[in-house]
């Protein structure tokens, strides 16, 4: 999948400031998984006018690479 649970409150974090969203227990049990692959964003930046600027971009990606580095500890 493209966006679970981690990524919306990564997502919230960065782009909302909110630290912490409150989702169901079973919510959060059907988002708990064994591997994430995690792919960077290498792929050429192109402004389409629908996403965020190239350093928002950036920002959000270390945003998520940071939370799953802390979910794992």
């Amino acid at each position: 999948i493209d966006t679970d649970i981690n990524i919306t409150k990564s997502y919230a974090h960065t782009l909302f400031n909110k630290d912490y969203i409150q989702f169901e227990p079973w919510i959060e049990k059907a988002n708990d998984v064994d591997l994430y692959i995690y792919l960077k964003p290498d792929a050429p930046y192109i402004q389409d006018g629908r996403r965020l600027n190239k350093s928002d971009r950036d920002q959000l990606d270390k945003s998520h690479w940071k939370f799953f580095e802390n979910k794992n500890n």
